[in-house]
Order: C-alpha cells, then structure tokens, then sequence
C-alpha cells in the first residue's frame, strides 16, 4: 500500500453577517470533514476587497509529515434575479500544494464589497461561498505494513517508506540503496529540507499536477540533485503548459539549461518569422545559450526562405 488517498467532495459555506466583517479582519467557516482531513473557508475584507481562502485544517498537530496535492474550483454564487433567472457565477479553479509550513490557499477575486449586492452575490447580508475540492493525501508518518520498510529522518521529522519505491523513482536512491546502505532500516538525510523532501514522494502519485509558477525552479532543483525523473518531467510539461514567462528567449533559456527537448521544439515551432529569429539573436540573453541551441534557432530561418 503507497501511502496516499484520494477524496473529493463539495465544501459549502453561507456567510452572515457580511456587513459586520471590518477591514483587515478574517472570519471562518466551521471544519468540513473529509477523510482524515478538515477543512475551513474564510473571509477577509482586504481594504474593502473580498478574498477567501482554503484552510487546511490540522487534525493532530503532532502529525507533520502530510502533504496534499489540491485541485479546487471556488464558486461565489449568485442569487436568483427577481424575475427569475440566475447569472453566471463568480469561478476559480487552481491546483496546488499545502503542507505543514503552508495550510491554506488565498483566491483574491478583486470584488468590491460595496457591490456584492448589486453585482448579485449578496442576499439578505450573506454570501454563499462553494468549493469543490479534489484532492490527494499523503501521510509518511506512520509505518505501514508490507510497504515500509526503511526510515528517513529529514531535519526533525521521520517518513516511513520503501526502499523499493524510493529506488525505481530517484537515481540518488538507488545509487544509496544498491551501493552503501542496502542493509539499513534507518538513514537521515542532511542535504534538503522536511517540507522539499515531500516533493520527491509526491510522484509516486500518478496524478500529480501541484507545480506552480513560485515552486517550479525549485522542483528543477529537487529532480536535478535526486535523479527525480517524474517530477523532472512534471516541470516541463508545466513549462510547456501553464508558465505564463511571456518573453521567448527566457523559455528557451530554461529549455537550454535543463536539457528539455520537448519544450524547445514548441518554442522554435512558434517562432512565425524571420524577423523574429533576428530579434531573439539581437537578445543578450542568446549569447549564453548552447552553440547547439543557437543552431537550431538559426535553422529555422530556412522554414521562411
């Protein structure tokens, strides 16, 4: 058994009293209960800006070896209109990651609240908040049986995992494992830290999609120094996907430096012109790209000819 369970459900929270919530003040919704998992929304009047956030809601603080991988949809509903239908509602889905140094999720909606009942959000001085909530948990800190069968101490906290596992997913693993402490059952690890060291165990997940724009060079890291090939690809493809880096010559600048193949053949194949080779070779940026790179660039100028 790989220690991660999956849930999904739909969070709903009828705010009142939205008048009475003053700036810079926070209010919360009781504990949904999913799983082994709690979960809260709160409100917060930011200078007269309505924000909510997903709050992870710790069940045994003593227990900090979880990570959950999120995909959430927030909805702030409206009412009906008086004569009877109803407008879109207000949507925002993400995907991210909590653990025990970030339990929550900010969604800023930029909606005034002095116009949540003309835009109609608000009824009778409330607001109906729904999330529906996917997500994966993970907790390494009890032992399993037929799964664990060696101990990492990172910093302060102990993961209970398989050799087996650790071997097929990091070259850093197996290279530990099959050539010095193949015997051990317990080895502490000095060269990351506890919250990071979740991100190698996440891939074991096969529906990993947590990268974010302010985790994934980080992660390159991580997959580089551990021989993580799966996450080394969830970056790419999070690269190739999601990045919103909007100049050109600093994606394939990233592509050129970590050897990603796929994202750089998206990259030339969405250069349209000839003279748009010349402003990415006018770049600084272009001298410090590999000769190969640069050709590759400079070959496409044959596709305009």
């Amino acid at each position: 058994m790989i220690p991660f369970q999956s849930f999904g459900n739909s969070l709903k929270w009828r705010f009142d009293n939205m008048n009475s919530l003053k700036g810079n003040e926070t209010r919360f919704s009781d504990v949904f209960s999913i799983g082994p998992t709690g979960w809260k929304i709160a409100a917060y009047n930011s200078a007269g800006y309505l924000s909510i956030y997903l709050h992870y809601d710790s069940q045994n603080e003593k227990d900090e070896n979880w990570f959950c991988e999120v995909e959430a949809t927030l909805k702030l509903l409206r009412r009906t209109d008086s004569w009877g239908e109803k407008r879109e509602n207000l949507e925002k889905k993400d995907s991210y990651a909590l653990d025990s140094s970030r339990k929550y999720q900010e969604y800023r909606l930029h909606t005034d609240f002095s116009r949540l009942y003309s835009d109609g959000y608000k009824e009778d001085d409330a607001i109906i908040i729904e999330i529906d909530l996917n997500f994966v948990y993970h907790d390494f800190s009890k032992k399993i049986e037929y799964f664990t069968d060696v101990i990492v101490n990172v910093e302060d906290k102990r993961f209970h995992l398989n050799k087996g596992v650790l071997c097929s997913k990091s070259k850093y693993f197996y290279d530990l494992f099959i050539t010095q402490k193949s015997t051990e059952t317990v080895i502490t690890l000095d060269n990351i830290k506890s919250t990071d060291f979740c991100y190698i165990l996440i891939p074991f997940n096969p529906n990993f999609s947590s990268i974010e724009e302010n985790t994934y060079k980080n992660l390159l890291k991580i997959a580089k120094d551990f021989g993580v090939q799966l996450l080394y690809h969830s970056c790419e493809q999070y690269l190739m996907t999601k990045n919103t880096t909007s100049r050109r010559i600093l994606k394939i600048k990233l592509a050129d430096e970590n050897g990603f193949d796929m994202l750089m053949r998206k990259i030339i194949e969405s250069i349209g012109s000839a003279k748009d080779i010349k402003n990415l070779m006018s770049e600084p940026n272009f001298s410090l790209l590999t000769d190969n790179t640069k050709w590759r660039i400079m070959m496409r100028i044959l596709d305009f000819v």
